[in-house]
């Protein structure tokens, strides 16, 4: 299992963007592009981000550092 920490740019406030994609992605005809948003942005493998996405992969949020961490 790997871990991975996605952090936040001053930019882009990575929790923001997740919950963001995962509404996206709820949408049958949008779930494909959130799911290649989520994986480019943080270079994260396919399954990855749809496990993400999905719920399938559950994380934890960090609001005082801005960063999402989970396990996969």
């Amino acid at each position: 299992m790997t871990s991975y920490r996605l952090t936040s740019t001053p930019m882009v406030y990575t929790p923001g963007i997740l919950e963001w994609a995962i509404n996206g992605a709820k949408f049958e005809d949008d779930q494909d592009k959130m799911i290649e948003i989520v994986r480019d942005t943080y270079s994260l493998p396919h399954h990855v981000a749809a496990g993400l996405l999905t719920g399938d992969i559950r994380y934890v949020v960090n609001e005082d550092e801005g960063t999402v961490t989970f396990d996969a």
